[in-house]
């Protein structure tokens, strides 16, 4: 077991000690009696918003789930309800029903990967929700649904006491019995399910999808979703599956993972997965169909490209591994001048000084960010990744892969790679790895690309015909 998996399997166990006693029961049986909500289901919900509130970097829980932050939490929402009040709305009429509706879109650019699995579904059967105004399209049918705007007043109105006085009664007395702020998890679980308790009364689908990592599954959403009429809730793979609090008590009908094995540690943190569905790469679909990956890999113009990540984006990730892997870019530069070596970053990229004074008079070069990754990756001869999950796609392509892990805690590295001996935790392994002449010996492990990504580019017809089949078969609960 790595050290970083074993560190979340104790959080995992820990939150779900929580829910286990009577007080556990009578929580559950709140939300249930209360909004109609499952104990299964809000039980789920609350363990997984306690987990995200966990800092695996200082190896505590964030001050807002501390008792001391009660008051806080209390003035915020009571705030957030006076704010929904004011913004809500009468909703009238009956809901458009759609085949699917693709979630959670939150940039513009984010609707050109939709496209191929919207054509099978075809145009008008298909719903795009944005959270901004700003995302429009002339072709497929988007429809803006703001955070705090635009819920269902006539719910908001039924249960408007409850709302000020009980609710916060009852929470109050059990964050004291559980000693832990219930008012700080119970505003997300509220603001949630007015959000989308009014987004399925006007929008309705029987397939719906997303693609954020499986920390932003939601088991509300979901029970709302099929309470709603629909049939399956799915989420596409789009992210490695962070040893973090972010990958625990996920929940997911279907789960559209790379390959056959890179859920294997989030199935193991207290997640609900009915069916995993290896597909390949979704985002790596498009590119693969224009290009021509045989010439790439004849010519290799690049020597090893090391696939970066926005390391300073997150203060709760401890990064010291990362940047001692930049470290060793740079010294295997001044000891192999002949080679060339690049760094890529993925187009959302945030500048990082702290990297750029690593790697500053190296010789090593930034690529441009917005040129297409993985057009890069096959005018490589080595693939290097601390955290980025191009490193599973790309080894399920059957290109050379290495995963780095200087600080033996990468929090990236799933536990199959480990198992597979495809992590470098030695600067002169890696040196020798990257200059001695290719050799296959008896005794090394054989990797199985499948187990990374399927080298599908047909991921969208493979999704579309899954979904319809599970719906067919009605197996998700």
């Amino acid at each position: 077991m790595s050290k970083s998996f074993a560190t979340v399997k104790i959080l995992e166990l820990k939150i779900t000690s929580m829910f286990t006693d009577q007080v556990g029961e009578e929580i559950g049986s709140f939300y249930s009696d209360r909004f109609g909500v499952p104990h299964k289901v809000s039980s789920q919900y609350i363990k997984q918003r306690i987990a995200s509130n966990y800092d695996l970097k200082l190896s505590k829980f964030n001050r807002a789930l501390s008792l001391n932050y009660l008051i806080v939490s209390i003035i915020k929402y009571l705030g957030l309800m006076l704010s929904v009040f004011v913004f809500s709305k009468k909703i009238i009429g009956k809901s458009q029903k759609f085949s699917l509706l693709i979630d959670d879109i939150q940039q513009q650019n984010e609707l050109d990967r939709w496209y191929s699995l919207e054509q099978e579904f075809t145009s008008p059967q298909t719903v795009y929700v944005a959270k901004s105004r700003n995302i429009k399209s002339d072709t497929s049918v988007v429809i803006s649904r703001e955070i705090l705007k635009g819920y269902d007043r006539s719910l908001l109105l039924r249960g408007s006491l409850r709302f000020f006085f009980r609710d916060l009664v009852f929470l109050v007395w059990y964050s004291f019995r559980l000693n832990i702020n219930l008012i700080h998890l119970h505003s997300f679980f509220i603001n949630d399910y007015l959000y989308y308790y009014s987004l399925f009364k006007i929008f309705s689908a029987k397939y719906m999808i997303q693609d954020r990592n499986l920390g932003r599954t939601n088991a509300l959403k979901n029970h709302l979703f099929k309470q709603s009429g629909g049939v399956v809730a799915a989420c596409v793979q789009k992210n490695i599956v962070q040893h973090d609090g972010l990958a625990l008590f996920y929940d997911i009908d279907i789960f559209f993972s790379y390959g056959d094995k890179t859920l294997q540690d989030a199935l193991s943190l207290g997640g609900r997965v009915d069916h995993v569905f290896p597909v390949g790469s979704f985002a790596m679909e498009k590119s693969i169909r224009k290009l021509d990956t045989a010439t790439l890999k004849k010519s290799p113009s690049i020597d090893v490209l090391f696939v970066g990540i926005n390391a300073i984006t997150s203060s709760r990730t401890d990064w010291r591994g990362y940047y001692k892997s930049v470290a060793w870019l740079v010294k295997l530069a001044s000891e192999s001048q002949n080679l060339r070596i690049a760094i890529k970053h993925h187009p959302s990229w945030i500048f990082d000084k702290k990297e750029l004074e690593i790697i500053e008079g190296s010789g090593i070069t930034y690529l441009e960010k917005n040129i297409d990754s993985y057009e890069l990756a096959y005018r490589s001869k080595f693939i290097i990744t601390y955290g980025s999950s191009m490193g599973y796609e790309l080894a399920g392509h059957g290109l050379n892969v290495i995963f780095l892990d200087p600080d033996k805690g990468n929090p990236f590295i799933n536990q199959f790679v480990h198992a597979d001996e495809n992590v470098i935790s030695d600067y002169k392994n890696l040196k020798r790895c990257i200059l001695a002449p290719p050799r296959v010996e008896s005794t090394q492990k054989i990797i199985k690309n499948s187990d990374y990504c399927y080298s599908d580019s047909h991921v969208s017809k493979r999704i579309y015909e899954y979904l319809i089949s599970v719906a067919v078969n009605n197996t998700c609960t």
